[in-house]
């Protein structure tokens, strides 16, 4: 871990046993994270889908001109929900990291 300097496999395997020694901590972080991925997810892509339907149905180039706005949105859909993805797995990664720190500080310095 950079945070103690040790080398990188030493590091991992002390990583792995600070989580192992913390598995109810690990598990409750990991299903509400999830939980706020995949609404975080679906929200990006949602969200993205309704404005551009709004606008493909009332701003005029694309008003008059379209039949229908099914593939488009569809189209929208998928792209918003692969950028969505791509953002959430910052977040998720900065919410292990965190949570990493938290269990290091812990255990260097007790509950207190």
């Amino acid at each position: 871990m950079s945070v103690t300097g040790d080398p990188f496999c030493p590091s991992c395997f002390s990583s792995f046993g600070l989580l192992w020694r913390n598995l109810a901590r690990l598990a409750a972080i990991t299903v509400v994270g999830d939980a706020l991925v995949v609404l975080g997810k679906v929200m990006v892509s949602v969200f993205t889908t309704g404005l551009c339907g709004l606008i493909l149905l009332n701003v005029n180039p694309w008003a008059d001109e379209m039949e229908s706005i099914m593939i488009p949105l569809l189209v929208i859909f998928v792209v918003s929900y692969v950028i969505g993805s791509l953002f959430m797995v910052v977040y998720e990664t900065g919410v292990d990291t965190i949570f990493l720190c938290f269990l290091i500080d812990e255990e260097q310095n007790g509950s207190s």
